[in-house]
């Protein structure tokens, strides 16, 4: 299941724009976005922001109007990013040095020799954003099974529906309890919008506008380009 979810909108140059949270005047100069007492920095950013365009197949800073909009996709996942952090600690859910450690070494298997560093160099994904992004990884996958997947109530009703779709379809047929768990992913993606609106009034975002419009101010000179 995808933890975050964005709402993509086509905008020309430095068209106004509503991400969550509210815009706040840059005082301090020290964050991009901040919810309570986690923030997000230039540096921060700039590493997610390069590892989006690297994703890209051709260079989409020529086109302000793409580029735009990938910045402000950002924008909106960084800030819910904040919003699922807060409400993890909140609810004393964390992943451990050793918890981390264990899932890397986990994924490495499929990985033989030194395939694994191949792959991150190909990527331009450095070792340690990598194992920052496991973390929140698992992270917001404890908090969103605690909050929602484990809540969800099943009926005989949609279990039997569900075997009748698999039945009738060339997916091999789970067991109770996979059927389980599948219908619960399911209703857990269908539940995440209210669930995670419900979040943001709880832990507000403030976004540091001046900052981000220099990043999208950039798009003007590298039209140019």
């Amino acid at each position: 299941m995808r933890v975050v979810f964005f709402l993509i909108v086509v905008l020309s140059c430095l068209i106004p724009w509503c991400p969550h949270g509210e815009d706040v005047p840059d005082k301090t100069g020290t964050y991009l976005l901040k919810s309570g007492d986690l923030v997000i920095t230039d540096r921060e950013f700039s590493e997610e922001l390069e590892l989006k365009r690297a994703a890209y197949p051709y260079g989409i800073q020529k086109n302000p109007n793409e580029y735009n909009t990938l910045v402000i996709e950002l924008v909106d996942q960084l800030s819910e990013e904040l919003v699922l952090r807060r409400a993890a600690r909140d609810r004393g859910i964390y992943v451990t040095d050793q918890e981390l450690k264990a899932n890397e070494e986990a994924f490495r298997q499929d990985y033989p020799e030194d395939s694994f560093e191949k792959l991150l160099v190909e990527n331009a994904v450095s070792h340690r954003f990598w194992r920052h992004r496991l973390k929140l990884s698992l992270l917001f996958d404890r908090l969103i099974d605690k909050d929602l997947r484990q809540n969800i109530e099943i009926t005989p009703r949609e279990m039997i529906a569900c075997y009748n779709d698999l039945k009738n379809s060339t997916e091999e047929m789970p067991d109770e309890a996979e059927l389980v768990n599948k219908i619960r992913m399911e209703k857990a993606e269908t539940a995440y919008p209210g669930w995670i609106e419900n979040l943001e009034k709880i832990y507000p975002v403030s976004i540091n506008r001046v900052k981000i419009d220099r990043y999208l101010k950039t798009m003007k000179a590298d039209k140019g380009d």
